[in-house]
């Protein structure tokens, strides 16, 4: 059945089999935050939590930048919170970024 974005997305929240029950086991629990310790050095933290029967999925996350004129290098890690989770979790991430916004590259 066609209907508009807005109609479909309103219509979404009423949709599981399980009722209105199983609607708010559906939503997601997560919360992060990021501390600047000076202009160009950054630690950050997350947790992300899921019902049981939707997934189970609870993890912790960490991470760091620096800031080095046009290059920032992030590291990242992903802990599992349960032993339940299929998941693969304990990743870790690192990303070199360069800011090419003022060179000419032609």
């Amino acid at each position: 059945k066609e209907q508009s974005s807005l109609n479909g997305m309103l219509h979404s929240f009423n949709d599981a089999p399980g009722g209105w029950s199983e609607e708010w086991s559906e939503l997601m629990f997560s919360f992060g935050f990021e501390v600047w310790i000076r202009p160009k050095i950054v630690f950050r933290s997350g947790y992300h939590k899921e019902h049981i029967d939707k997934g189970d999925q609870q993890y912790y996350t960490v991470g760091a930048g620096v800031h080095l004129g046009q290059i920032t290098i992030n590291l990242a890690a992903t802990f599992k919170n349960n032993s339940f989770s299929s998941k693969p979790y304990n990743l870790f991430l690192a990303t070199v970024i360069y800011d090419i916004k003022n060179q000419k590259l032609f």
